[in-house]
Parts: C-alpha cells; sequence; structure tokens
C-alpha cells in the first residue's frame, strides 16, 4: 500500500509526548507526532478543534501539518474515566463522548429501519397534531396550556389522529410524533417527552398485527446486526441475545400469565393490571421476548374491541422485552358506535369530548388494529440500559431542569 496524505478534523481528545488522540466526525483516531517536522505536545491545548494533514503508511498517521481551527479555552470539566450517562446536567457536553455518538447512529439506524420495513408494506407516514383538545386515555396525567383563549393540552399519543385517518380510507398509515406525559415520579423506565410510532392498518386482527410487530422487530435487529455491530458493542449491547431474536415471538394469554405469577407464589387476583415486579417476573420466566394479550378489558381503554364471548377481555396485546419490559402496545379498535359508547361511559369518559372521533365512527366505519412502539424503550431494549435516560440524547424526566 503506498503512502498517502489525508486531511481531518477534530477534536484533540489525548496528546503525550508521541501521540495525539484525535476525535473526527466519523470517530476517533490515534495519529503519531514527529518532532522532526517540529510539531510536540507542547504545541497543542487539549479540546480544541484543529485540522492536520497526515502521512498515512499503512495502519499508521503520521502528522505532518496542524492547524488549530478553534482553541479550547479551558479545561475540559469531564473526567475521561466517568460515565455521565446519568447526570442530565452535563448532557450538552457528554455528547462528545463516543457513548453518545454511537447512540446518535443506533437511533437514526433503527428509525431508518422501521420506516423502511413500514414503508416497503405499504405504509403511509403521516403528521398529527402534538397540541390537541383533550387527554387520549393513555398513562400518565397530561400537560396543559392556553390556546387564543381555549383549553388545549399536549398529546399523549397520536393513536386518535391515525384512527381517523384509517377511518377515513388510508389502509396502512403510521406517525412518528413526539408524545407528553406529565409522570408523577421518576422511573428508569419512564419519560415526560418521548417519542411514538403509531402504526394501523384496516381489516387485521390483533393476531395479524402482532405478525406484523415481530416481522418488524426482525427486520430492524438483522439489519443493526449487518452494519451498526461496532456502535452496538460501544453501547454495551449484548449482541449475542439480539443474534437470537427470531420470529414467532412466544405468545402468553392474561389467563397463563396469572397462572405463571401464582406459580411464582405471587398473590395475584385475576383482573389485576400488572405492575412492574410482576411484569419481571414474567419477562424473566420466559426470557426473550414475548407476546402478552387478551387481558381484562378494564385495564385496556374504551376504544378497543371485547371478545364477544368473554366481554370482560379485550382483542389487546403488549409486547415485553427482557429487562425493559414494554416496548409495544396495541389491539383491535372498536368500530361499533354504540359498543363504544358503552365502552366510554365504563371509562367514565365524556361523549362530548370526544365528539369528532364519535362522528367519524357513524358513517360506516372501518375495522382495523393499531400499535403504538415506544421508540425510546425500544432503544432502551437494544443497547441494553438499565435506565432510559442513556436511551435518549436529551432527557425530559419528571422533576429535571429543563436545560439542555
Amino acid at each position: 500500500m503506498a503512502n498517502s496524505k489525508k486531511e481531518l478534523t477534530g477534536w484533540i481528545v489525548t496528546c503525550t509526548e508521541n501521540s495525539m488522540l484525535l476525535k473526527t466526525f466519523a470517530g476517533e483516531v490515534r495519529l503519531q507526532l514527529q518532532s522532526s517536522k517540529g510539531i510536540t505536545q507542547n504545541q497543542v491545548k487539549l479540546n480544541s478543534f484543529v485540522k492536520v494533514i497526515v502521512l498515512q503508511k499503512e495502519n499508521i498517521f503520521e502528522i505532518e501539518k496542524i492547524e488549530v481551527i478553534s482553541e479550547s479555552r479551558d479545561e475540559f470539566p469531564l473526567e475521561p474515566d466517568i460515565d455521565y450517562s446519568k447526570n442530565l446536567k452535563v448532557r450538552h457536553l457528554w455528547m462528545r463522548n463516543e457513548k453518545m455518538r454511537a447512540l446518535i447512529m443506533i437511533r437514526n439506524q433503527v428509525l431508518k429501519y422501521v420506516s423502511e420495513f413500514l414503508d416497503s408494506n405499504g405504509f403511509i407516514q403521516v403528521q398529527t397534531p402534538v397540541i390537541t383538545g383533550t387527554e387520549c386515555v393513555c398513562s400518565g396525567s397530561v400537560f396543559g396550556m392556553e390556546y387564543y383563549g381555549r383549553t388545549g393540552v399536549l398529546n399523549q399519543s397520536p393513536w386518535m389522529y391515525v384512527d381517523c385517518i384509517v377511518n377515513s380510507g388510508v389502509e396502512k398509515v403510521y406517525a412518528v410524533m413526539p408524545s407528553f406525559r406529565r409522570e408523577e415520579k421518576q422511573t428508569a423506565y419512564h419519560l415526560s417527552e418521548l417519542w411514538h410510532i403509531q402504526c394501523d392498518q384496516a381489516l387485521i386482527t390483533n393476531e395479524e398485527a402482532m405478525q406484523l410487530e415481530e416481522k418488524m422487530i426482525c427486520y430492524v435487529i438483522s439489519h443493526l446486526l449487518e452494519k451498526m455491530e461496532s456502535e452496538l458493542n460501544i453501547l454495551g449491547s449484548n449482541i449475542n441475545a439480539l443474534r437470537q431474536i427470531a420470529a414467532p415471538f412466544e405468545r402468553v394469554d392474561y389467563d397463563s400469565a396469572i397462572k405463571i405469577l401464582k406459580n411464582s407464589q405471587i398473590e395475584i387476583e385475576w383482573g389485576k393490571d400488572l405492575d412492574k415486579e410482576e411484569q419481571t417476573i414474567l419477562s424473566t420466566k420466559i426470557g426473550k421476548p414475548f407476546f402478552l394479550y387478551n387481558p381484562p378489558f378494564k385495564t385496556t381503554n374504551f376504544f378497543f374491541r371485547r371478545d364477544e364471548n368473554r366481554p370482560e377481555i379485550a382483542f389487546t396485546h403488549d409486547l415485553y422485552m427482557p429487562g425493559v419490559g414494554e416496548v409495544i402496545g396495541g389491539g383491535e379498535r372498536i368500530s361499533d358506535i354504540d359498543q363504544l359508547k358503552k365502552n366510554m361511559l365504563e371509562f367514565g369518559s365524556m361523549f362530548d369530548e370526544y365528539e369528532w372521533y364519535l362522528e367519524g365512527k357513524k358513517y360506516g366505519a372501518i375495522p382495523h388494529s393499531g400499535f403504538n412502539i415506544g421508540f425510546d424503550r425500544l432503544i432502551m431494549w437494544i443497547i441494553g440500559a438499565d435506565d432510559i435516560r442513556e436511551a435518549v440524547l436529551f432527557p425530559r424526566i419528571p422533576d429535571c431542569d429543563i436545560k439542555p
């Protein structure tokens, strides 16, 4: 291989008598200093942004010339051997760490692969409102706001608008949108500002929705392993576990889940919404991604279809991932307006608050199913994080400062 000259730009991370570590746009690279060229460690200041001309000799890069583009004005305050992933006060500086660069790349590619999968299966991407007039019956309270003299809220989920678009005759729809939930306490799994991918398709069942989801997850993981293994390793992903992901995922109905928990000495009665501890026990027992389906209707939402033979259960599901819990939730939407109103009364929902949604169901509503991907939790599972703050660039959580 012939020697060649290259131009590199980046920050000086470390510098010794013989070498310099440069953080470039493509990653970190080790460069050799040449005192014979008059280039010494005393000439450079750590964290300065520089342009260097290097002579490449196989895998060795020798500095021929160095130009300071932007000199660092002070010593960088973060210690190189400390992990600041959970310290949000310095997140703007921690962004320079190789973990954050890897996270940026992984989030970009996961969204790309999800979109590729949905696009190739005929889905149309839409944009839905962030400001709306009422809560959409999701977890967490709403953030209220004043909207030109009226009361408004920041949307908790795009589902109601995607539902409306499918009901207008667009067969397959998805939206990638931020959502806002006024969580009461800080946990390792919840955010106040989160990203959702809402997908709805006409004329499919709860089971068919689960099949679509597991195919999508397998598509995303296979492409990440092929293209992004270096970034996954930097973030601490369990590569071997990801290689084992394959469809079909195990299905566990709610009745069976209660039996598993009781056999694990957990005191639980049929009808209870599973808490985090119970979800963790189930995930540990099963040890791989699984769908929990057909739960009690009262633990779901008014817009889901009930089993006509067992009206106490709903045709819904949640996809659970080891170490994280619920990542996707969905099910069959109810298209019968009379049953929809009965469901709303059971949940204590007021008809006038959902007037436009109900009106859309009066004129030949289209049966369909939908699911909502918690994008940040999906990332959390992929990278093997134990706290959702490690999976988001600038997390918004209860009782935290909103800067940066």
